[in-house]
Parts: structure tokens; sequence; C-alpha cells
């Protein structure tokens, strides 16, 4: 009898060895296609932001270009009719161009309409389009940049004109929304237009704004109601109010140095004064029978330091203790100045003819029960009022200041006019994204 006996061989392991084999390289093959895939996919993406932030730039750099830019009809295909111009530039190894169309708001202030392609190294293209506009030198009342504290007895309105004098745009404005205090308490003791004796209107101001970057910060709670900010019209915007010191002066016609004291009409129509320090006190103003300036050719006082100088004691009449006082002039007030309804003290415009423009020092209204008539541009300085009687001022214009303290009785009414007056710079709105052309 014969044993057999099966042994093992490695007859077979070939072929299991090459179906691994093939297996681990199909999936390798698999899994290097996904990699490659996803690779090119994030490559993609890459490109693709590294091409919207030179879109982007192309924008910031339309925007810091318009405060000098001039243009040409039809220079823009979207805008035929149009002034603009186009640029082209490099940068971070891609390559922008823009095109930039000047146009005008409701009220003839500059914007321009900013269309922008950006393409990355690797040839990626994204669009962004753009309106920019100019920035207000004065959008509301009074803007403050830092502290704002209001005590008992000051208010703010507004109007437009010898007739329409309580338009209900008397606001304030500021950088800094949980620095603000009022002092009213609700104790109707604000003398705005809309007030009444049984306190219809018991806030002081018509408004209040909160500027901030991306137009988030609000007002502290003990800053709404009563005696405060009203609370239907209390608003968050954004950019922040520009904060523009002017150090350097290009061009003076009178002063240099020195002081400036005036009490007698002898301003004079469109030219500029230097000073450091100027104090405008009662009678201050320009002669009676002209020449007068304007907002678009005003006088111009740059100083280190301000003083409004009022009167002493109480004001007996409409027309006493003035300070740069408008002109009994239809030419200068327009043609509301003749109707029976019209208020010589709402001039329109009168205000932005004298510009005040302060380069850090402090600024100081003194007296009382006395009117003023300009705009000061102060936005290092700190304002205040001061004297006694309550320093009961009477104000029409606007300010920009670093912080105001102390404006006892004071009265503020705000030319809307005021609002065409623009500082040259412009801030992007309108942000969006579109197809490529």
């Amino acid at each position: 009898m014969f044993l057999w006996i099966s042994r093992r061989n490695e007859q077979g392991s070939m072929a299991i060895t090459v179906s691994v084999a093939f297996i681990a390289t199909a999936l390798s093959a698999a899994l290097m296609t996904t990699v490659w895939r996803d690779i090119r996919v994030s490559r993609r993406s890459g490109d693709a932001a590294n091409a919207l932030q030179v879109a982007d730039a192309g924008l910031n750099d339309a925007v810091k270009s318009l405060s000098t830019a001039g243009g040409v009809v039809g220079a823009c295909p979207g805008y035929p009719t149009l002034p603009g111009f186009e640029r082209t530039d490099t940068i971070a190894g891609g390559t922008y161009t823009y095109c930039a169309a000047r146009d005008q708001d409701s009220i003839g202030r500059p914007v321009w309409h900013i269309d922008a392609t950006g393409v990355d190294a690797t040839g990626v293209k994204r669009r962004l389009r753009s309106d920019a506009v100019s920035t207000p030198m004065f959008p509301n009342a009074i803007n403050v940049l830092a502290t704002g504290s209001f005590s008992s007895g000051f208010s703010v309105d507004s109007y437009k004109d010898e007739v329409a004098r309580c338009t209900g745009k008397g606001k304030i404005g500021t950088n800094s929304p949980e620095t603000f205090s009022f002092g009213n308490q609700g104790n109707n003791s604000s003398e705005n237009c809309r007030n009444t004796p049984n306190g219809n209107w018991p806030h002081p101001p018509d408004g209040c704004v909160a500027y901030s970057r991306d137009g988030t910060k609000g007002f502290n709670a003990n800053a709404i109601g009563n005696g405060q900010c009203p609370p239907s019209n209390t608003t968050k915007e954004s950019p922040e109010l520009p904060f523009r010191v002017v150090n350097q002066v290009s061009r003076y016609d009178i002063g240099g140095s020195g002081n400036f004291e005036c009490t007698t009409p002898t301003l004079q129509a469109g030219k500029h004064y230097l000073y450091t320090s100027v104090t405008l006190g009662v009678g201050c103003g320009f002669p009676v029978n002209g020449p007068f300036p304007s907002m678009t050719e005003p006088t111009v006082i740059y100083t280190t330091t301000l003083t409004i100088a009022g009167g002493q004691g109480n004001s007996s009449g409409g027309n006493a203790n003035l300070i740069n006082p408008p002109p009994n002039s239809a030419t200068v007030c327009g043609p509301t100045h003749t109707s029976s309804l019209a208020n010589p003290h709402y001039c329109p415009g009168w205000a932005g003819a004298l510009k005040i423009i302060v380069m850090g020092g402090d600024v100081t209204f003194s007296g009382n029960h006395s009117k003023f008539w300009g705009v000061i541009d102060a936005p290092a300085s700190a304002v205040s009022w001061s004297g006694g009687g309550g320093s009961q001022y009477e104000i029409w214009g606007a300010m920009v200041a670093q912080s105001v303290s102390g404006a006892v009785q004071a009265k503020w009414h705000y030319d809307e006019n005021l609002g065409q007056l623009v500082s040259g710079a412009f801030y992007a709105r309108n942000w969006r994204e579109e197809p490529l052309k």
C-alpha cells in the first residue's frame, strides 16, 4: 500500500500577489486622482481669492485717486455720458484695471461709479463694483469724534431757508456714542423748534447718529429717552467720521502769526486769515454793504485757538450781541428773504460763508446771550462753554470737534445747505461682486 501525502507548494501565490498589487495600484490611482482634483480645486479657489484681493486693491486705488481726478466723457463704457478715467496697475503678481465715472447725488455732491477687474498671476479674474461717495464736512449740526457731554438747556434743530425753519434734521453724530450724556433728564428744558410749553418733543436734538467702522456701535441706554436722544431717530452708521486735522496752510492772505481780535464789521470776503489766536466778539462781521462771501467762496480763518466772545448780561432784543450776522439781502439769502414769514436769522448758506479751521487748540464760547453764524472745523479740539448767565448762546451753523462739554443753554440751528460742503475725500459704498463682462 502506498500512502500519498499532499504537500503545500507555492502554486497560485503569484496570481494572488498580482491581484493584490493590481487592487493597490487601482486604489492608489483613484486616490491620486482625488488628491490632484482637490489640489486643483484648492488652487483654483486660492487663485480666485487672489484675484478678488487684486480687484479690491483696484477699488481702493480708485477711491484714493478721486480727490484730484478729472475725466473724459465716455471713458467708461458703462457710463457713456459721464466723464471718467481708466487705469491699470500691478500688485503682488496680479493686475487690476478699473474705470471710474463721475456722477452727482440729489444735492449736487460728487459720486463716482467704479468698475474694477482683478487678474491673478494664473489668469483667474474677478470683478467688483462700488460707488465712491464724497465725505461731507458737516453731515450733522454737531459732529463729535470723542466725548460729548451736553447739559440742561441745550438743543439742536435745523432749517432749509428763512421760512422752512423746522425741518427735523438737527442731529448730533459721534464716533464714541458710549461716552455721550445729556443733562436734561426730561424736564422740558430744551428749547428747539419742535418743543412746546407742554413738552411734546422732550428731546434736545432731532436725532443722534452713532458712527463706527462697521456700523455696529450704539448709544448706551441711559443716553436714549426723555431729555436724551430720541428713541425713534437714533441710528447706527458707517464708516467713522473722518479725523482730518489741518497742520499746514498752503495759502493765506492776511496775518501769518499773532493774535486777531474782531469786534467790528471788517472781515473781508473770500480772504484767508492765519493767526495763532483768534477772538470773534460782538460786532464782528462783514461790511453792511458787502462784498459778501459765499459757501463756494468762503472767508476762511485758520487759528490754533478760537474764542467766540459773546456779550454779558441779558439780551434785550432780537438783534443784540450778534457775531457775523447775515446781511439784509435777498441776493445773499435767496427768494424767501422777501416773504412775510421770513426770519432773516435763518439766511440759507450764510453760516458756510465763514469757515473757521482750528489747528489743535481749544475752542471756547465765552460770555452769554449772544448769536453766532459760522462753521467750525476743529477735529482735534475740546469745545466748551463758559461765562456767567448760563452761556445762553444761539448758533446758526455746524461744527466738528474732538470733544464737547458744558453746552449750557445753547440753541444750535443746523443749516441743511451745509450738507453740500465736502472735504475732498471719498469712501466706498455699495461694494459688490458682479459677473465678468
